[in-house]
């Protein structure tokens, strides 16, 4: 398996032997397919970027997405003391939870989930967020971030445009970051491939690490794949298995 910057629907891609890892032991191909993109990202963020400590509180945004759920264990086995999570679906929460999730919110466009975290976490706030909403999350993120939280936004799902108080941001003292995985040099996601093979790999084939797929589609039945993406129903990974068809 290899962490690629396109074509992975092709039935063979080139890529660079630095960015290659082996499939661990038990696992079968689908379950290796979901693993590069989730998986590596999720470690980025919170490795390379946020640079996560044992006893942080982390708060995960659209956290049964594949990076939420690769997300959720990472922080589980980084020693993370509370892993906060936020989803539109009970039924999505229930899996977070599963994986370790500690603390699960149900939110819609109604409900402050900053107050609710800073309930739960005594008005100290988290220490990292993984955000991949952007601006309609914004000012609830600044109200919920604990003095020299890191904050990384690596999607835009809920808009470009924020009206923004800098005041807020410099009295927290907030560390605030961006990332896209993609435009990384080779050198840099070469690193990133060697670190989280040397860490993870391993826990994949004793179970402390779970992939989680959501559905396996045909490669006949891609359309009704990128459908099932586009609203937003996985939880987890969604796979197309190209065995059987080309």
């Amino acid at each position: 398996m290899a962490l690629v910057s396109g074509g992975a629907y092709s039935e063979f891609i080139v890529a660079p032997d630095t960015l290659c890892m082996k499939i661990p032991t038990g696992l079968s191909f689908e379950q290796a397919a979901s693993i590069p993109e989730n998986w590596i990202t999720a470690y980025q963020l919170l490795h390379f970027i946020a640079k996560i400590k044992k006893g942080d509180k982390v708060l995960i945004h659209a956290a049964a997405s594949g990076v939420g759920c690769a997300a959720i264990q990472l922080c589980k086995i980084a020693g993370a003391s509370d892993i906060i999570v936020t989803s539109r679906s009970q039924h999505k929460l229930e899996v977070c939870k599963s994986l370790g999730a500690t603390t699960c919110l149900l939110i819609d466009d109604e409900i402050d989930f900053s107050q609710k975290i800073l309930n739960y976490t005594n008005a100290i706030g988290v220490d990292v967020i993984l955000d991949p909403i952007g601006s309609s999350y914004f000012n609830q993120n600044i109200e919920c971030c604990a003095k020299d939280a890191r904050w990384v936004l690596y999607g835009l799902m809920g808009g470009y445009q924020i009206n923004l108080n800098l005041g807020k941001l410099m009295s927290r003292r907030l560390n605030f970051y961006t990332s896209t995985l993609r435009s990384r040099s080779l050198d840099y996601r070469s690193t990133l491939i060697q670190n989280f093979k040397n860490s993870c790999l391993d826990k994949f084939e004793d179970g402390t690490l779970k992939t989680v797929i959501d559905r396996i589609f045909d490669w006949n039945n891609v359309k009704n794949a990128h459908l099932h993406m586009e609203n937003n129903s996985n939880t987890g990974k969604i796979i197309i298995n190209t065995s059987n068809s080309i």
